[in-house]
Order: structure tokens, then sequence, then C-alpha cells
């Protein structure tokens, strides 16, 4: 009897694709205002052994609304190694935006700064046209970048994202409210639609989680992307200045003299011009310029340098955006944008 004898390898050429979850996990969060309580330091150790890597509290809604477990809960979760940021409820229907937005960064100041995640507008309330909810939402974001130097994420239903937005406000990256029922899988499953946002960043998939270290339940949130990437895309950087003489970084402490050209009184090149840019994720506050004896400062430095990241879609690389300077002036500037959309209950405001 003849018997064919089979290897269990596959054939020379072939390629095996490699299991999805050796190559990409998606990071896992949850978000909580005063309904989930005062959670303490060895809680919230719990909720990150339970592999929960951020989360974000509740501060504020409208422009008197303070939340009463904030301050404990941001610095708690910090405490024990989550990643945490701020968000505010937006109440457009109450109050205009740019109020709402000095309301809710008097309140995070402290929790701007390096280490903590970048701060959210949750907008769910109708209150008018596409148009004037549209012009709310980025009047609002657009004041938190100004004041700040850091962008904010915007936070939406599914649904009401599609009635209420245009695509002006695609500009923030989005956190998206939707939930499928049943079972989900967060590291495969998709929200769907993100009209008018072309893709999604994070997703809150359920309003009915349940997490070791709080009692009841509590929205569970995904990333779009592992650990390293929300790092890298979501949470504040220290300010990082880089000083240049035309497109030349100029380093501390070099071994060797930099020769910065020549310069001619009243001539072609009676000038010379310097750019400092900030290249970390948190307002910069700089000092007085020294120059040697002979100069004069023609255009000074900011009294400081914003620091923004843009988020570009799927397939594109950040960049840096660049301000003009001259002998010292003007500073670099980076954008993040995130955007996310919440559903916990109203206060009365």
């Amino acid at each position: 009897m003849y018997r064919r004898k089979f290897s269990s390898r596959p054939p020379f050429g072939f390629i095996e694709a490699l299991d999805r979850r050796l190559l990409f996990v998606r990071s896992l969060g949850i978000d909580i205002s005063d309904f989930q309580g005062d959670i303490t330091v060895a809680e919230w150790q719990q909720i990150k052994a339970s592999g929960k890597d951020f989360a974000f509290s509740k501060a504020t809604e409208g422009v008197t609304f303070d939340a009463g477990t904030f301050t404990a809960n941001i610095t708690r979760a910090k405490t024990a190694g989550v990643l945490i940021g701020a968000y505010h409820y937006g109440r457009p229907d109450n109050n205009p935006a740019v109020a709402e937005a000095d309301h809710f960064i008097s309140v995070i100041n402290p929790y701007l700064t390096a280490g903590y995640v970048r701060p959210v507008l949750d907008i769910e309330t109708d209150a008018g046209t596409v148009a004037f909810m549209s012009t709310w939402v980025n009047d609002f974001c657009n004041r938190v970048k100004t004041v700040t130097g850091i962008t904010p994420l915007v936070y939406t239903g599914q649904f009401f994202a599609s009635s209420n937005f245009n695509s002006s406000v695609t500009q923030w990256p989005l956190w998206i409210a939707r939930y499928p029922g049943g079972t989900v899988n967060p590291q495969t499953d998709v929200p769907g639609s993100t009209t008018p946002w072309p893709t999604w960043n994070i997703w809150q998939y359920t309003a009915s989680g349940a997490v070791p270290g709080i009692s009841g339940n509590v929205d569970f949130d995904v990333y779009n992307g592992d650990l390293a990437a929300f790092t890298s895309n979501f949470v504040i950087k220290a300010p990082d200045i880089t000083v240049l003489r035309n497109a030349v970084a100029i380093n501390d402490g070099a071994a060797t003299p930099i020769d910065f050209g020549t310069v001619t009184p009243g001539g072609a090149t009676s000038s010379i011009t310097f750019t400092a840019r900030n290249d970390g994720q948190q307002k910069l506050t700089l000092g007085a310029v020294s120059i040697p004896a002979g100069y004069t400062i023609t255009e000074g430095l900011s009294t400081s340098l914003l620091a923004v990241i843009f988020h570009q879609p799927a397939g594109r690389r950040d960049g840096h955006v660049h301000r003009a300077a001259r002998f010292g002036s003007g500073g670099g500037q980076e954008w993040a944008d995130f955007i996310r959309h919440q559903r916990h209950h109203r206060q009365p405001v």
C-alpha cells in the first residue's frame, strides 16, 4: 500500500498572515462624570490593571457648573498611571461658545500640562441650524486653541453629528458615540458612518460597561490605534524650543563656534533673521533675547509660543506650521486635533 507523506509546513513562496493581535492592539479607555463618584487611587489602579489605558473626566458644563469629583479624579488617575484629560459639556442653547470655553479653561488650566490628555468638547445639545451649531463648535475649539495652544477633541453622537454639523468641524479630530448593541469587539469592530468626518479617532461603544474600581455602569471607549499612537497624538508634551538661523537649527552646547554669516550695516545684508519654534505641545513662555553689543532687535520675540499638532487623515503625516520670524521673533506652532462626543446627563446651567 502506498502512503503519501504530507508536510505541515506551508509550500515555498507562501506567506502566512500573522495574527492581527500580534500586529496591532487598540488602546482602551473610559469616561466618567460625577455619576461614577469619587474614585480612589487604589480604585484607579484597578481600572488600569483591567486594561484601560486612558480616561476622560467631566470638568464643566455651560458657564456655571463645575463637576464636584473632577479635581480628585483627574489627579488620582494620573497618580495611578492612567492617561487622563478633561471634557466640557457644551450648552449652545444657553451660552456663547467663547464664554463656555473661557470657563472650561479657567477650571482645567492646571491640567493643561505635559502628561495629561488634550481637552474635549462634548456637544450633544441641538440649539439651531447646521450653520449655527458648526460655528458654535468651531468658536469653542478655536478659543481653547488660541488661549492654551492645545487643540481640543470633539465628542458627539453618530446621528447627532450627521444632522447638526457641516464639514467645517472636521478640522477637529472626532470622538464618536455609537452603541451598536449586542457584543462589541473593540479590537476589530468599527462605529460605522462618521459623517461629516471622514474617519474616527475614538469610539465610545457602550454606556453600560463594567470595570473593577467603579460601581455601576461606565462608558467604554476605544482609540483607533495602539497606546503608543494615542500617547504620541493626544497626550500633551512639554514645550521644546528650537532656534533656527534660516533653515539650520542652532544646537545648545556646540563644540565649535557657529558662523552666522556677515552683516553689512546699511547694506543688502543688514540683518540676520532667527526663528524660535516650539516643537512641544504646551505653551512656552519666553524671556528676553540677549544680543552682542552693536546689534539691535528689529522685531522682538513673542511673549509665548503656542504648540499645536494638527491631525491629518489616514495615510498622511502631521506637520508643523511656522510663523515668519525676524531676528528672534515669532514662533512655530504645532496643532493637534482631537474631538469627542458624549452622552452624560445635563446639569442645569
